[in-house]
């Protein structure tokens, strides 16, 4: 799931946008799961977006998704009650396998180890951490090296950054250590979901094994 929330680090009646989004998030998938919607958090990215309308894509099938977190951060379902009275409803990843063909989705994922933020202020420092999440998740979803020089199979990366002057350079970092062109990184201009961090970066991996309707 893609999420768009407008003026997301904003508050509206006395609560931040996107802790209000969470809310609603969560009861959604209350309603529809019950007592199993733990189990069926999906991947997932929440950032912000111009205007005054939310938006929210995603991608559905048949084949059941196995998801993914990361030891080194708390599931974000599990976050304390510092981040709003409901926590956030994704899992860090989700990789589904039709007929022996494997493709993952890597949420979106930012400076955070444990449930706390990393590197605030520093650009640099929220990259590695970023980074170091991403290669976790990654390996554990089957996609060991997808952030390595000369990884064999087609990912495709997206980056968030609040500053747009920053674009270039996560993407050349980003690119620098997967051993790709930077024009091969999309890098989109938005508020980051925590007020204090400055880049998100999400990733499919596996695209060059399609899944078809008709499967």
């Amino acid at each position: 799931m893609w999420n768009y929330i407008p003026a997301i680090n904003e508050e509206t009646g006395g609560l931040e946008n996107y802790r209000r989004f969470n809310l609603g998030r969560w009861s959604a998938f209350r309603d529809s799961f019950g007592s199993e919607a733990i189990g069926r958090m999906p991947a997932a990215s929440a950032v912000g977006c111009d205007g005054e309308r939310l938006a929210v894509a995603f991608l559905a099938g048949r084949a059941a998704a196995t998801y993914v977190e990361n030891p080194e951060q708390i599931p974000a379902y599990h976050y304390p009650p510092d981040y709003g009275p409901k926590a956030p409803s994704f899992a860090r990843g989700a990789v589904v396998e039709i007929g022996g063909r494997k493709v993952g989705y890597l949420s979106g994922t930012a400076s955070i180890k444990g449930h706390r933020s990393v590197g605030h202020g520093d650009l640099r420092a929220q990259f590695e951490t970023t980074l170091s999440n991403i290669r976790i998740v990654s390996n554990r979803m089957g996609y060991a090296g997808a952030t390595d020089p000369g990884a064999k199979s087609a990912h495709e990366f997206k980056a968030y950054v609040r500053r747009a002057e920053d674009g270039s350079k996560v993407a050349q970092w980003l690119a620098e250590a997967a051993g790709i062109s930077p024009d091969a990184i999309t890098v989109l201009r938005a508020d980051i979901c925590r007020a204090e961090l400055d880049v998100e970066i999400e990733a499919v991996f596996g695209r060059e094994q399609q899944i078809t309707d008709s499967q």
